[in-house]
C-alpha cells in the first residue's frame, strides 16, 4: 500500500462519517 493509502485509512477509521461525505 502506498503512503497515500495508508493516510486515507488512519483518516478513515478516526473520521468514518467524513470518509463517507468524501466518496
Amino acid at each position: 500500500m502506498s503512503d497515500f493509502e495508508l493516510r486515507l485509512l488512519n483518516f478513515g477509521r478516526r473520521n468514518p462519517d467524513t470518509l463517507l461525505e468524501i466518496f
